[in-house]
């Protein structure tokens, strides 16, 4: 069985490649906001509120 030191350290640095991964997935991804059909028309239409 492994130390409890070497499990903490093996699960930080699987929580660490987690998150990072999200994080260069959310730098690749478009944020779902944008894609919304009012987004897609621009800020000219939005703001005139069609």
């Amino acid at each position: 069985m492994d130390s409890p030191a070497f499990t903490a350290a093996v699960t930080t640095a699987a929580a660490t490649a987690a998150t990072n991964a999200g994080i260069a997935a959310a730098r690749i991804l478009p944020d779902p906001a944008d894609l919304t059909p009012r987004a897609l028309r621009g800020a000219d239409e939005t703001t005139r509120g069609i």
